[in-house]
């Protein structure tokens, strides 16, 4: 298998170079037969993309996996969540761009710029032209767009804290088990027991289940004043302030809300999501100390020193007068303490972000171990620009366009010993 993927990647990097080599002819002096192969190479790079990422995964497999056992066929992520570890520094490229104010200018300006139509460390042409909403943009060069992708980070709820994936095909495939029930099996088909001396053993089958994620698209959108674009000054910095706050937030919103229909499915849709009860009489709109700790009891026990609240606003009040009341003295301990601005219920983080529901409806408090979230994430990010929404305000739109999905690693929630049902994805039903 492993000459056959470097047999693949060795086609892949020289119809690259060939495609390069047509490229660098000018389009008015291309020939019908150099257009046609030029078109023939883009179609087959995404199948070549494909294959690699299908082998590539089974060669990591077969390289952390035990000597026998099905536990082959898991693929774990590589690196971390940063752009470097998860694709490498060496797909980190300027794109022949001194700086990312020169590449940002050259598209502001609709440059007839070579460097906008070819991504060294990504692949081919531009996918569209200025100003055409319905194309796909020029490719942002790796050192601008892994900036972008770095900081946004730092705000986002869901992805620091995810089983996050490379993705260099369309598809991404990630085995593993469906472990749904401990009453009798554990681990989706092993069952075990004491035997006595010479007795057999019973085999069972384990079942695996394959969670399939796809490059589904990402557009963000940020509007920027024309004066601020002819004056230049701060231009670079705002138009990055607002893709990376747009990313952020989108990226977020997707993989706590998402339904699965073209777009990633999102914790609170996801079946493996536990909804506690809420207490009987409870009055509208609140969230209660029984509510919390019913909450606790229902994360999967592997989950609870990975698991982190995630809260709207509006919980707020609701949390901040909650308190256990001590003895007959009126002594009362806070159910939320704080330190330093962070927030801990139940010895776990809080965090607060309106990307979830208000209070009173489904998830607008839950308590989530991320790390049971797989996230997978090209590292390709196009970007374009069009006059025509902000024509009456005199402004410039910049359209971004990311690829990526996410879906949870369980598939329905797990079922004790004793018959308990829990998950690491538990939020609280509505209270209206």
């Amino acid at each position: 298998m492993a000459s056959k993927f470097n047999v693949l990647r060795q086609e892949k990097f020289e119809a690259k170079a060939e495609a390069l080599a047509i490229l660098e002819v000018a389009q008015q002096h291309r020939t019908a037969a150099q257009t046609k192969r030029l078109d023939e190479i883009e179609a087959a790079l995404p199948k070549l993309d494909k294959e690699i990422d299908r082998m590539a995964a089974a060669l990591e497999a077969e390289r952390i996996a035990p000597v026998d056992g099905p536990a082959a066929s898991i693929v774990r992520p590589s690196g971390g969540k940063r752009f470097a570890e998860l694709f490498g520094a060496s797909s980190i490229d300027n794109g022949g761009w001194d700086s990312p104010d020169q590449f940002l200018a050259a598209l502001h300006q609709g440059l007839n710029d070579p460097r906008l139509a070819f991504s060294p460390a990504l692949g081919l042409r531009a996918t569209g032209t200025v100003g055409v909403p319905s194309d796909g943009g020029f490719n942002v060069p790796t050192q601008l767009s892994s900036t972008w992708m770095d900081a946004s980070l730092e705000d986002e709820v869901v992805r620091p804290r995810a089983t996050v994936y490379a993705m260099t095909g369309h598809d991404l495939h990630v085995p593993g088990f469906d472990a749904s029930d401990h009453t009798s099996l554990l681990y989706g088909g092993f069952a075990g027991g004491w035997v006595a001396e010479a007795s057999e053993i019973t085999p069972e089958q384990p079942k695996l289940r394959l969670i399939a994620l796809a490059a589904r698209k990402l557009g963000v959108l940020a509007e920027i004043s024309n004066e601020l674009l002819s004056d230049g000054v701060g231009y670079a910095s705002q138009l990055s302030t607002a893709i990376i706050k747009a990313i952020g937030f989108y990226l977020d919103y997707g993989f706590l809300n998402g339904t699965g229909a073209s777009q990633p499915l999102g914790v609170l849709n996801s079946p493996a999501v536990i909804a506690v009860t809420k207490e009987i009489q409870q009055t509208a709109a609140t969230v209660n100390y029984h509510n919390l700790s019913k909450m606790f009891a229902r994360m999967a026990p592997a989950s609870v020193k990975n698991a982190v609240w995630v809260a709207h606003p509006s919980c707020i009040p609701s949390l901040t007068v909650l308190s256990i009341p001590m003895g007959t003295s009126a002594a009362h301990i806070p159910v939320m303490s704080d330190s330093d601005g962070s927030f801990k219920i139940l010895t776990r983080p809080v965090v607060f972000t309106e990307k979830v529901p208000t209070i009173g409806n489904q998830g607008d408090i839950g308590l989530y171990d991320f790390s049971q979230y797989a996230i997978a994430l090209r590292a390709d990010v196009t970007l374009d620009k069009s006059m025509h929404p902000g024509f009456t305000r005199d402004t410039s739109h910049f359209r971004g366009i990311l690829r990526g999905d996410g879906m949870p690693m369980w598939n329905k929630p797990l079922t004790l010993k004793g018959g308990t049902t829990v998950s690491p994805f538990v939020v609280l039903e509505p209270r209206t």
